[in-house]
């Protein structure tokens, strides 16, 4: 049996990596980012936790209320405008 090489183990690591879907690797990610910031505001993992799924939930509310304004403001666009055919009369 050979030995096991670093370039096997970033092979296996890359394998691993590549095979998570992006929602596995954005949750892999709020994990870390949460305990780096346990180094920088005192709070645990948890509560950066917490903090982290508020901020990203705010965020996704935002999007969809400026995509639903948006396409509010194209349906009444849309009805504004002087339809084709009566435009031939």
């Amino acid at each position: 049996m050979r030995p096991v090489t670093p370039d096997d183990i970033r092979r296996e690591h890359e394998a691993a990596i590549a095979s998570l879907t992006a929602e596995q690797r954005h949750g892999l990610w709020r994990q870390r980012h949460a305990r780096q910031m346990m180094n920088f505001n005192g709070l645990n993992e948890r509560q950066n936790l917490e903090a982290l799924f508020e901020r990203e939930a705010a965020e996704r509310n935002a999007e969809a209320e400026a995509l639903d304004a948006e396409a509010h403001a194209r349906q009444a666009n849309d009805n504004a405008a002087p339809h084709a055919g009566a435009a031939c009369r």
